[in-house]
């Protein structure tokens, strides 16, 4: 028996499902993994019945769980849109030609779920992989300190962990471009009746989460495997960050003032043979601000903490349709086939 040795011999390949929890066998493709492991568990149903013996009870066979589980992945230019039409399944529009396609993504707040169901194949160290079929992406953080590459983190749930020795993938291909990084981001905010102006952060992240009902409430009578997600609740997105302290956020967080946000992540490398760089714009039309929100005595100089929760309302790519914010994605693909 072999050491699973090196984390850094082990690899994630994914690819969508045509039908939710339908297994997909070819064109996985690699995400260059950070830190997270896709778990899972078969749990276990305990016996305490009295039966004149002191001897603990073989338990039965309970819920099997697959996650949830944080991935965290780098904000890699041409994969970005990849991963996003992961979680919303499909883009609400498409626009462009070789030199930039700009792929559009809308956050819902109405409807029961969203987005697609992956097959992921998980291979730790040298070990033979581990294949999950009806994975899901139930919420994402985009982040951001002021020092580093930008991340993306993940939060998967699956159905069932469905084979153990799956043969290691003889080739992986990862993508050769330059990560994003904090130098990058660009983060506008346009208070109501105020003009625009650009916000200086520390750091930021960005939560997209879909509501899904939680594990829990997942399991139904006559499955140890868990049912398709819905909603649980309404989906939401929240925009947290760390500035220079301003007085003029707790004015306005007093006042329930509403704000639009809008954050670009433009990269350095340009698609194909044009001008046009990479890039990632969201779109959050109305938030307010946490009624905490306060600044704190100190000695040196004074951060202060902003969290805003998205309302919902109208952007620049959904019409008369309110959601809670909009993506847009500038690449080389035109369609995600492969995904």
């Amino acid at each position: 028996m072999a050491i699973t040795h090196l984390g850094q011999d082990g690899y994630i390949v994914f690819q969508k499902e045509t039908a939710y929890d339908t297994q997909t066998v070819s064109s996985l493709s690699a995400l260059p993994l950070t830190e997270g492991t896709l778990t899972y568990e078969q749990s276990q149903i305990e016996k305490a019945n009295i039966i004149n013996s002191r001897i603990k009870q073989t338990p039965e066979s309970g819920r099997v769980l697959v996650g949830p589980a944080d991935l965290t992945f780098p904000l890699v230019p041409d994969l970005i849109g990849h991963f996003i039409n992961l979680g919303f399944g499909v883009e609400d529009a498409v626009a462009g030609d070789a030199t930039g396609y700009t792929h559009t993504f809308l956050m819902p707040i109405t409807g029961t779920s969203d987005g697609v169901s992956w097959t992921i194949r998980q291979a730790i160290g040298t070990d033979l992989a581990d294949e999950f079929n009806g994975v899901k992406m139930t919420k994402f953080i985009l982040k951001s300190d002021n020092e580093g590459y930008m991340q993306i983190v993940a939060t998967l749930v699956g159905v069932g962990h469905d084979d153990n020795d799956v043969a290691r993938e003889s080739t992986i291909t990862i993508s050769n471009k330059k990560f994003m990084t904090f130098g990058d981001g660009l983060i506008e905010i346009t208070p109501s009746g105020v003009s625009q102006f650009t916000q200086k952060v520390n750091s930021f992240e960005i939560e997209f989460n879909w509501g899904y009902d939680e594990d829990g409430a997942r399991f139904k009578v006559g499955s140890r495997e868990a049912d398709t997600p819905i909603f649980g609740t309404i989906p939401s997105v929240m925009f947290k960050c760390e500035i220079d302290a301003k007085r003029c956020y707790e004015d306005w967080a007093e006042l329930i003032h509403q704000f639009k946000i809008d954050v670009t992540l433009t990269s350095e490398e340009i698609i194909g043979a044009g001008s046009t760089p990479y890039s990632m714009a969201i779109e959050i039309p109305t938030l307010i601000l946490a009624s905490a929100t306060r600044r704190e005595n100190a000695v040196d100089n004074i951060p202060m903490s902003l969290e805003f929760t998205a309302l919902g309302g109208t952007t620049t790519g959904s019409g008369a349709t309110s959601v809670a914010a909009e993506i847009r994605v500038v690449d080389a693909t035109a369609t995600y086939t492969g995904y």
